[in-house]
């Protein structure tokens, strides 16, 4: 399985160190990945895990799509993002999912409504968050997958914190299920 992650965020965030933490545990676990970012310090980052090609540095949802090489499933970690999931999966039928961690909805224009209605899947840090977005788009599935702690690898239940080993099999099960969901079973005679 080979994931591709984008990001077009110019600041790096908690989001963004989130991002670094799933990509590194998905490491350990073997997984190949190529990211996508627009922070340079970002790429940098992320670029001396194993396993991971980065670059280059995209700052546009069409670039990243032109960018992107082959993949398995796309994973569009914040709303710019999105829309190069989106364009990937129009131009290649490469299947992506998205993470969504704000409290309101994406919005009602028919370009924010398609955007999430052609994602394979959408994960949310919270409950609450989970709850909205399935107000929103209620025929897709919606994971809800806590942040992972970066001190000690503690795991925190009160605050929605797991651990990063914990937070990759959680992602590694909603990209095998989407992977899955999207194959074709041969015809029989």
């Amino acid at each position: 399985m080979r994931i591709g992650h984008i990001d077009l965020s110019r600041h790096i965030a908690a989001a963004e160190e989130q991002l670094v933490v799933l990509i590194e545990a998905l490491t350990m676990r073997g997984v190949e990945q190529h990211v996508l970012v627009r922070n340079p310090f970002l790429a940098k980052r992320l670029s001396v895990c194993p396993g991971v090609s980065v670059g280059p540095i995209v700052k546009s949802s069409v670039t990243a799509c032109i960018l992107m090489p082959t993949v398995d499933l796309v994973h569009s970690h914040e709303p710019k993002a999105v829309s190069a999931g989106m364009l990937l999966n129009l131009t290649r039928s490469v299947p992506y999912i998205l993470t969504h961690r704000q409290f309101i909805t994406p919005g009602n224009s028919p370009i924010h409504r398609l955007k999430y209605r052609r994602c394979d899947g959408i994960v949310c840090p919270s409950e609450h968050i989970s709850s909205v977005m399935l107000d929103y788009v209620s025929d897709k599935p919606v994971d809800t997958i806590g942040d992972a702690c970066n001190a000690d690898n503690a795991i925190d239940p009160e605050n929605g914190r797991i651990s990063a080993k914990g937070m990759a099999a959680e992602y590694l099960r909603v990209y095998r299920r989407t992977l899955d969901g999207r194959c074709m079973p041969a015809r029989q005679l």
